[in-house]
C-alpha cells in the first residue's frame, strides 16, 4: 500500500510540475524527452505527395534539404523531432533548410523551413528545449516563433501572408516601405500581416520612362477576420492542433507512468 501510495505521490509531482505548459522543456526529465522525441518524417494524410521530386509513403524520415511538393487535391504533415507538426495545404512546395536538434554552442534546437508556394500551419513546441526556435521564410519575410500556432501562406504572385494564430511572432527581414532597411516586427496574436503585390517603379532614362529593375514589398498589419477564422482551413486546424495536444500529453503521461514504475521499490 506505502509502495502504491508512493507511486501515486511521484506521479502527482510530475504533473504539477508541468502545470498547464506542459510544452515548456524545462518541466520534462531528460529520460521522458528522450521517450517522446519523433524521427523528423512525413505523414501523408491523402492524395499524392512528392519529396524531391519522387512520389513518397507516409512515414518516410525528413532531413534537411529535402523539398516537399503536396499535388492537387493532396495534404500532408511534416511531424519533426520535437513533436511539433507543419500542416501542408494542396498545391504547397517547401524545403526543409534547416533541422538541428541539439546545438551544444547554443544550447538549442532549430528548424528552418522555405516556403516556396502554398500554405502551412504550424504548431511549434518546446518540449525539447525552451530556447528551440522554429521558423518559416519566404521571399519576403522569415516568421520566427518560440512555440506558438502561426500560418504562412505564399500565392502565385509571391505574396506572403502570415497569421499570429497563438502567441505573437517574429518576422525578420522585412522591408516596410520602398528601399528601407530590413527591419524585425513583432505581430500579436490574432494579428495578420500581408504584402502588397510588388510594384516597379518607374525612371526616367533619357525621353523614355523605364521601368526600374528593382520591385518594392510593402506591409499592412490587420486583426484576422471573423471570416477567416470561419475557413475550413483555419477551424480544422485549430482542432487538430488541440487532438495534438492531446496525444503529445497522453504520452508525456505514459512516459512519466514508466519512469514511477522503475523507481526501486515501486510497483
Amino acid at each position: 500500500m506505502k509502495k502504491t501510495l508512493l507511486a501515486a505521490a511521484l506521479l502527482g509531482i510530475f504533473v504539477l510540475i508541468l502545470g498547464s505548459d506542459f510544452f515548456s522543456s524545462r518541466a520534462l526529465m531528460p529520460d521522458v524527452l528522450a521517450e517522446i522525441r519523433e524521427v523528423t518524417h512525413l505523414d501523408v494524410r491523402e492524395g499524392v505527395v512528392l519529396v524531391n521530386g519522387e512520389v513518397a509513403e507516409s512515414g518516410i524520415t525528413l532531413k534537411e534539404g529535402d523539398s516537399v511538393e503536396v499535388q492537387s487535391g493532396a495534404s500532408a504533415n511534416i511531424v519533426f523531432f520535437d513533436n511539433s507538426i507543419s500542416r501542408l495545404s494542396s498545391g504547397t512546395k517547401i524545403t526543409i533548410i534547416e533541422i538541428v536538434e541539439d546545438d551544444s554552442d547554443s544550447n538549442e534546437s532549430r528548424v528552418r523551413l522555405k516556403l516556396d508556394l502554398g500554405e502551412t500551419w504550424s504548431k511549434v513546441t518546446k518540449l525539447i528545449n525552451s530556447e528551440s526556435t522554429f521558423s518559416v521564410e519566404t521571399a519576403d519575410v522569415v516568421a520566427t516563433v518560440r512555440g506558438s500556432a502561426f500560418n504562412v501562406a505564399v500565392g502565385e504572385s509571391g505574396d506572403t501572408m502570415v497569421m499570429a494564430v497563438e502567441h505573437s511572432l517574429l518576422l525578420e527581414k522585412m522591408k516596410v516601405a520602398d528601399y528601407q532597411k530590413d527591419e524585425n516586427v513583432v505581430v500579436l496574436e490574432g494579428q495578420k500581416i500581408s504584402s502588397y503585390p510588388r510594384v516597379r517603379r518607374a525612371v526616367a532614362s533619357g525621353v523614355e520612362v523605364q521601368p526600374d529593375e528593382q520591385s518594392s514589398v510593402r506591409f499592412k498589419v490587420e486583426k484576422i477576420t471573423r471570416e477567416e477564422k470561419q475557413t475550413g482551413w483555419f477551424s480544422n486546424n485549430q482542432r487538430f492542433d488541440e487532438v495534438h495536444e492531446l496525444k503529445i500529453q497522453k504520452r508525456i503521461e505514459r512516459a512519466q507512468e514508466k519512469m514511477v514504475g522503475a523507481l526501486p521499490g515501486s510497483v
